[in-house]
């Protein structure tokens, strides 16, 4: 208990006193070194401590190994957000509702292609995928199954062939043949379901409305204005080795799923000083604050 009240009453006086900045560095290495320690069985190989301070403190701290072929874990280093992503495609969307290019009620069918997104829900005999909204994309209302966690196959095949580019067509299509369509679906609005089909769809409405691919617009519409110099979308091609790789248990699974598995949902990559504050630039990115209730 002690460290924190520490670190309290030194933030509290550092913008007076700028000789707390030591002070202030000791005990977030500290904090980190705590939080380094192995969790049960389990090792804990990298971690990334971004901090702000009104204008005056920052710090930027990094320990373990960004791999096991890498000793070295540097501050800065990118790391896949997984379903932080989701968070930037609502943004996005949410202007194009603002400029009139998209409807947050009207029916995914009306930017995509029907044949494509009308299997997708089958309820009491019915295809009913042509029906979900916008809206309810955004809020995980659509009656979607989730084409990631919901179908053991799809998680099985995509990492025995883990560098196997896969499109989000392809992912739609897979998720009708597996009969995804009949399981784990819903009417849609009728309840919630957390589903990355649905940020892919999303994702594909946005690509479609914004007339440009999605890193194009993430790029001119969020990380452009906002400054974010270390965010994109995932792709094969980027370079694992400038990024800190992820661990379940000892098992490196950064590599497991190509990139493009994810899309939408969770294909994209950040650092610490990127995506913490980000979080609190989101009026500057975008005025559609009041949208914000209907996600």
């Amino acid at each position: 208990m002690r460290a924190p009240l520490l670190l309290i009453a030194a933030l509290l006086f550092a913008p007076a006193f700028p000789q707390f900045d030591a002070r202030l560095d000791s005990l977030a290495q500290d904090r980190m070194a705590s939080w380094m320690k192995p969790n049960g069985r389990h090792k804990r190989h990298n971690f990334q401590f971004h901090f702000r301070y009104g204008a005056h403190y920052r710090f930027d701290g990094a320990l373990g190994q960004v791999s096991k072929r890498n000793t070295t874990s540097l501050a800065g280093h990118r790391y896949k957000t997984a379903s932080v992503a989701k968070t930037f495609v609502a943004v996005l969307a949410l202007q194009l509702v603002e400029q009139g290019r998209i409807g947050l009620d009207s029916a995914v069918a009306h930017y995509l292609p029907d044949a494509l997104v009308r299997p997708l829900v089958r309820v009491k005999g019915r295809d009913l995928g042509h029906t979900i909204t916008v809206r309810q994309l955004l809020a995980h209302t659509g009656g979607l199954s989730d084409y990631i966690f919901d179908d053991w196959r799809f998680l099985l095949r995509t990492q025995l062939r883990p560098r196997k580019a896969h499109t989000p067509q392809g992912h739609l299509r897979n998720t009708v043949r597996h009969g995804m369509a009949k399981r784990k679906t819903a009417m849609p609005g009728s309840r919630f379901h957390y589903s990355d089909t649905g940020y892919l769809l999303l994702a594909l409405v946005v690509e479609q409305a914004g007339g440009a691919p999605l890193n194009t617009q993430l790029q001119e519409r969020i990380c452009t204005p906002l400054g974010l110099r270390d965010t994109y979308t995932d792709s094969w091609d980027s370079s694992y080795t400038h990024m800190m790789h992820q661990y379940h248990g000892r098992r490196d699974v950064t590599e497991v799923l190509h990139p493009s598995v994810e899309f939408g949902g969770g294909a994209m990559l950040s650092s610490t000083a990127d995506a913490g504050p980000s979080s609190m630039r989101w009026p500057r990115a975008s005025s559609t604050a009041s949208a914000a209730p209907w996600i």
